[in-house]
């Protein structure tokens, strides 16, 4: 195998382990667009929060957060969950990823909160804004399992929904589900699936892994060794 594709396979293989890691690792946003409003909206909530009172918390991103918005969801909020009887906290942001909820968990959003119920659904900007192989579908579910298991540990008497995330786009084949892999879909010149429907690289890089794969299946350390990986909570 030449250096330059052994050096795009240890880049994309770097690349996805320190995406892994973001998911599950708290953070403030870092867009521009977030720095004028996240903060002090964080700080409200958790003024919020501290005031208690409220029975139901909602956790997510903009498809909460515009429950609250002028011209989209204000009223029906504020009639049937704000001053309604569930006596709701809307804490949804904007553009948030799982690691950015966490953060805000850790961070004292919901302290002295004891709310009755939690309502979740996070992580559509964990998949629709990252390609497939910076983070897998896997990480992002790892970074919801470190949410629930925060709201576990520190709300263990509540009741969690968790929401679904919605799709992406409109059909299955949409670019953000499978970023544009030609694997023999309607539509598609060639499959990368068959050795005829690779490039020469892309054959050669093919082999490699399979090799690799196949040692491991095999390799006394790899099968027997004691290294064990836990799932974050």
């Amino acid at each position: 195998m030449n250096r330059k594709i052994a050096v795009t396979l240890v880049s994309i293989a770097l690349a996805g382990a320190a995406s892994a890691l973001q998911s599950i690792t708290p953070m403030v946003p870092d867009k521009p667009w977030t720095q004028n409003w996240w903060l002090p909206r964080f700080d409200e909530k958790r003024a919020l929060a501290a005031q208690g009172g409220y029975d139901v918390v909602f956790l997510g991103d903009s498809i909460t957060h515009n429950w609250e918005a002028e011209g989209k969801g204000r009223e029906v909020w504020a009639k049937n969950f704000a001053e309604g009887p569930y006596k709701a906290l809307n804490c949804g942001f904007s553009g948030d990823r799982t690691e950015h909820l966490l953060w805000r968990l850790d961070n004292g959003q919901l302290a002295g909160l004891k709310p009755k119920a939690f309502v979740l659904m996070i992580g559509t900007n964990n998949t629709g804004h990252r390609e497939v192989w910076q983070e897998s579908p896997t990480d992002t579910i790892l970074g919801i399992q470190a949410i629930l298991g925060r709201l576990a540990k520190e709300h263990p008497e509540a009741k969690v929904i968790l929401h679904p995330i919605f799709p992406r786009g409109a059909t299955p084949q949409d670019g953000a589900i499978r970023i544009d892999m030609p694997g023999g879909w309607q539509g598609d010149s060639r499959s990368v699936f068959t050795a005829a429907g690779r490039t020469p690289e892309e054959n050669e890089a093919f082999s490699y892994m399979s090799r690799i794969l196949q040692w491991r299946k095999t390799s006394e350390a790899v099968r027997h060794g004691k290294l064990i990986q836990y799932a974050p909570l």
